[in-house]
């Protein structure tokens, strides 16, 4: 697993945007990926599916390397997440590959679609999709609780190459193992 970034202007994962000053290229997903951070929460049911979100969980919306995400039945499935993406199909937490616990999870399904799909050992029913294409040709999700067509130009939903995909409602997390 990666380890947690050095910040040498001081601000960290956890705090806010909304402080004056606050630089959002020191956010930990700036710091992992190299990239400026952007919200994903640009309309409506995704602002709304992060006001629940937020107000629900420890998650912010920039990414953590202090939170330890863990099954319902207990396994450890990941340290640390780079952001949540809020789409039209909900809000998924997005990891780099250190982050997984690869041990945890199997296979169950490659080379398909837009992603690999892993699920968690333990019999939680954990989901992981590996995603291998972006989905902005697909203006809609597919269906689901959290779905909603908005025939968006963009897609539905940022999700990247390469990183990998948890639903913050199928986990539990934790400050610490």
């Amino acid at each position: 697993m990666a380890n947690a970034p050095d910040f040498e202007s001081g601000i960290f994962a956890g705090s806010s945007p909304a402080v004056p000053g606050y630089n959002m290229d020191t956010t930990y997903y700036s710091q992992v990926t190299g990239e400026s951070f952007v919200s994903t929460a640009v309309y409506p049911n995704r602002l709304q599916d992060k006001a629940k979100l937020e107000t629900d969980t420890d998650l912010v919306e920039y990414g953590s390397s202090s939170l330890f995400f863990y099954s319902t039945k207990g396994s450890l499935l990941a340290q640390g997440y780079i952001r949540i993406v809020y789409g039209d199909h909900g809000p998924y937490t997005e990891h780099v590959r250190e982050q997984i616990v690869w041990d945890a999870f199997k296979c169950v399904r490659t080379s398909v679609g837009f992603y690999d799909k892993w699920i968690a050992k333990d019999g939680s029913n954990v989901l992981l999709y590996d995603q291998r294409k972006t989905v902005a040709n697909l203006p809609n999700p597919p269906a689901g609780n959290l779905s909603f067509s908005g025939n968006r130009p963009e897609g539905y939903a940022d999700y990247r190459i390469g990183r990998m995909y948890i639903s913050p409602y199928d986990i539990k997390i934790r400050h610490s193992e």
